[in-house]
């Protein structure tokens, strides 16, 4: 079952649920044996997939090794569906199926044609951005999905909010993770100097060390690379292929529900919610704090009095202290192991 005949059978309004479930079986195992053509059992975890999936352009930079791991990732998103579609749900997964199939030309292309050795007898291509009247319909179908028929929206449009939705999620766990609400000024205003990041690059700081006192259920560098894919694709406005999209959610998905096991915080409570774990947080908080707040470089007498002359005469105000607003340590979405 090739591509393009799948996609067929997909589209075929005349053709049951039965039919169209024996396709997707029979396509998947003809990309499964595609990939074991290729792969030869290579396998990559997730912390090899991510700086290339999520980083490099592919196709357009025609890398063997990058190549390998997009074949992988989409085969990985065929994995997780088929423990999902079932021939008396298929319906509710069909068009879905269609998209992956759709954003897997390229791969099966190039597959195809680069270790097979023979070429496609059909051409498809996808559109790679997006039109700004389709994203602002996607918006306003969205504020009313509940009272409307999902097939009137534009279905390939909407996938990509995940991709929204995503960014947040890692800005929102970056602060609930270390525990505070907000950073503003002391009279409560936001302060522009500090990125929505910021939590996350101290995390990543602190996580990278050897005796790390904050400990993640995932590779930081995993979520910072999907992070950064966020943020070019809200500038960019690129069309993400859908298996990017699955797999992107799967990582995230190991930070948000990843615990399998009860953990005590320093109270000795038995702790159900999130995953990372903190040693010292009282040290963290401080840290944090310095952080946000850097210290002025050291200079010798003769250029810190210029400095200050200088800033007299342009009658320069002080820099505002930036106020870090801490939650609870109850409310932390991290099990404090010691305060």
């Amino acid at each position: 079952m090739d591509l393009h005949n799948f996609l067929e059978i997909l589209r075929d309004e005349d053709i049951g649920n039965r039919e169209k479930y024996d396709a997707f079986i029979a396509f998947k195992i003809y990309y499964d044996g595609l990939c074991d053509f290729i792969l030869k059992n290579q396998k990559f975890s997730d912390d090899q997939l991510t700086p290339h999936i999520f980083n490099s352009k592919w196709p357009e930079a025609q890398d063997d090794l990058v190549f390998k791991k997009h074949l992988f990732a989409a085969k990985m998103t065929f994995e997780r569906l088929n423990k999902l579609i079932k021939e008396a749900n298929f319906e509710h997964y069909e068009f879905l199926l269609s998209v992956v199939a759709h954003d897997l030309f390229s791969i099966i292309k190039v597959g195809e044609e680069n270790y097979r050795h023979s070429r496609l007898s059909f051409v498809m291509k996808a559109r790679p951005d997006q039109d700004p009247r389709e994203v602002f319909d996607v918006a306003e179908v969205m504020l009313h999905f509940g009272t409307i028929d999902p097939k009137n929206a534009y279905l390939r449009e909407v996938f990509p909010v995940s991709i929204f939705l995503l960014r947040q999620t890692i800005e929102l766990y970056g602060k609930r993770v270390l525990g505070f609400k907000s950073i503003t000024d002391k009279y409560g205003n936001r302060t522009r100097s500090v990125s929505t990041q910021v939590a996350w690059e101290f995390v990543k700081r602190e996580a990278k060390k050897k005796d790390s006192r904050i400990k993640l259920p995932v590779n930081v560098d995993t979520i910072v690379r999907i992070e950064e894919w966020t943020n070019r694709y809200v500038h960019t406005g690129d069309l993400q292929r859908l298996y990017l999209i699955e797999n992107a959610i799967h990582f995230v998905g190991k930070l948000i529900y990843s615990m399998n096991e009860e953990i005590k915080d320093y109270e000795g409570k038995i702790k159900y919610y999130g995953t990372t774990q903190i040693t010292g947080y009282n040290a963290i908080k401080d840290e944090f704090e310095r952080y946000v707040n850097p210290a002025k470089p050291k200079r010798n007498k003769l250029v810190e009095l210029w400095h200050r002359f200088f800033i007299l005469i342009r009658m320069k105000k002080k820099p505002k202290e930036i106020i870090v607003n801490w939650v609870h340590v109850d409310k932390v979405h991290a099990t404090i192991l010691s305060l």
